[in-house]
């Protein structure tokens, strides 16, 4: 009987077997009988009896990890390895300056494999992936600095941050400030440049650094300690949204919100009629914000425009029930 298994029946299990088998049980391999196997599978190079140069060039070209299996290597097989994984590295005997770069360039962590690191293997590896740093035994400025421009994470692996390589990192990332040990002006200032949001992860949020931020993203404000009325201000002009991360509501900063845009309306917590006239005539669909019934029909009457008072009024003011 016949069995099947997703669509392949048993048959052809076990002729791919034999398939398979066929290099370890031949009698005689010829050169062009083991290509053809380890081109279809590197790791077949195990079951090659007389190996040469062209065998193992086409095994580790199918497979790098055939890399393992080759008893004589050369320079060419080895770069054919790493250049497709530089993990490979790990089996390549001896390692060489020219093997060692071509692993690093094709994965930077490979570094952690290399034997004897060089600064230029070190360049080469963080400026291939900047978490490679982590790898590298003996830090210098220069490759610190290539390894934040590559990867503004790898912040947190330099040993010793100078102001310079903390701002190549908050340029490429306002966030990265969130790793800087040392937060100096310039590099909270750079980061808020890049990020105004990255003020959340500044520890002494002056009134200077806030109002940056906060003229760059009015929502910015949520991340201001010590609010007043000109930082709330520059926020609300900056967006209107804003006006909803305003602890102190005065009647300036909703004033300019609802002038900005009437949808300020809705955070507004004091809708004095001004307030509610203003949002209208900036936005006449506002008048479904106003919370007060009685200022509701007044101020629909005024401006002429025929709607209901929301569900939500209503409920609120119904008659209770018998």
């Amino acid at each position: 009987m016949t069995i099947k298994f997703q669509g392949i029946t048993e048959a052809d299990m076990k002729a791919a077997d034999q398939q398979d088998d066929s290099l370890r049980r031949a009698i005689s391999q010829t050169e062009a009988m083991c290509i053809e196997a380890v081109s279809r599978d590197g790791n077949k190079l195990r079951d090659v009896r007389h190996q040469t140069t062209a065998i193992c060039l086409a095994a580790v070209a199918s497979n790098s990890e055939a890399l393992r299996y080759v008893i004589k290597q050369t320079v060419d097989i080895c770069l054919t390895a790493v250049r497709q994984n530089g993990f490979e590295l790990q089996h390549v005997l001896p390692q060489s300056p020219d093997i060692c770069m071509a692993a690093v360039r094709q994965n930077g962590l490979a570094l952690q494999t290399v034997k004897q690191q060089t600064p230029e293997l070190c360049m080469a590896a963080v400026r291939q992936n900047g978490l490679a740093l982590s790898c590298v035994i003996q830090q210098s400025d220069d490759v610190c600095m290539a390894a934040v421009k590559n990867n503004f994470l790898a912040l947190s692996l330099v040993n010793h941050q100078s102001e310079a390589i903390c701002l190549a990192a908050v340029r490429q990332s306002g966030y990265a400030i969130a790793l800087v040990r040392e937060q100096t002006e310039p590099v909270c200032v750079a980061a808020i440049q890049q990020s105004p949001h990255a003020l959340a992860n500044v520890r002494n949020r002056g009134e200077d650094l806030c109002l940056m931020a906060v003229t760059q993203d009015g929502n910015a404000l949520k991340y201001v300690r010590y609010q007043n009325e000109d930082i709330c201000l520059a926020a609300v002009k900056r967006d209107w949204s804003a006006i909803q991360f305003v602890r102190v509501q005065t009647e300036d900063v909703c004033r300019v919100a609802v002038e900005n845009d009437g949808n300020a309306l809705q955070y507004i917590h004091n809708q004095t009629e001004a307030l509610c006239v203003a949002a209208i005539e900036a936005r006449p669909s506002m008048l479904v914000c106003v919370r007060d019934p009685h200022m509701f029909d007044r101020l629909a009457r005024r401006f002429q425009i025929n709607a209901e008072i929301p569900i939500t009024y209503e409920a609120e003011n119904a008659a209770p029930a018998p």
